[in-house]
């Protein structure tokens, strides 16, 4: 069990900023799209290239879907003014950051990487849930400034988690001791041990 201790009148605490704007610039340099955006297809094989030249877009103006058990490879910073989600078994890979104005959903999917890259929802909340394939590992850091994150129903999370609110339930949490000292997370440097969080 994990042990709290409430420290009253304490001074708040300012949640550390998100690279937004950042994130939207580096976006909008390889392109822009308006409407939804549904990915279908793709094996760890033939993944779906995101962008590529058949979507030569990292901008959308509109919601982001990955369809069930899809496999798409990103090669671009992503950010989306509406929402993102990841249907059961469908798997992201690469490097890249993503960025969802709304809310994000990664109900059974999950998104591999060697980097552990930043996964933001700016002005809502994220679900990471289990089910689907199994595979339901997430690498990245799930960052959610003005809203919640919730991790449950034995999903696996290699990184880290920030939000106003955080909840898990019947799930992994394993800070990743790659992300110490780098300077491009919210906040900047981590300079924290690592741990396991159940």
């Amino acid at each position: 069990s994990t042990v709290w201790t409430v420290t009253p009148d304490s001074p708040p605490v300012n949640f550390p900023g998100d690279y937004s704007e950042l994130y939207k610039t580096m976006a909008q340099e390889v392109g822009t799209y308006t409407g939804d955006v549904t990915l279908d297809g793709g094996d760890p094989e033939n993944p779906i290239i995101f962008p590529s030249a058949t979507y030569p877009y990292a901008y959308i103006q509109g919601n982001l879907t990955i369809w069930t058990n899809s496999y798409v490879r990103l090669t671009s910073t992503i950010y989306v003014t509406g929402t993102i989600e990841l249907k059961p078994g469908s798997q992201l890979d690469g490097t890249e950051n993503i960025l969802a104005e709304g809310d994000i959903d990664i109900t059974g999917g999950a998104y591999t990487s060697t980097l552990i890259p930043v996964v933001i929802s700016k002005d809502g909340s994220i679900l990471c849930k289990g089910g689907g394939s199994g595979k339901n590992i997430i690498n990245a850091v799930v960052y959610a400034p003005n809203g919640s994150v919730t991790i449950q129903a034995g999903a696996l999370l290699y990184g880290a988690v920030g939000a106003n609110i955080v909840y898990i339930t019947n799930s992994t949490v394993t800070y990743a001791a790659e992300l110490h000292g780098r300077q491009d997370l919210p906040g900047g440097e981590l300079s924290t041990i690592s741990y396991i969080y159940k």
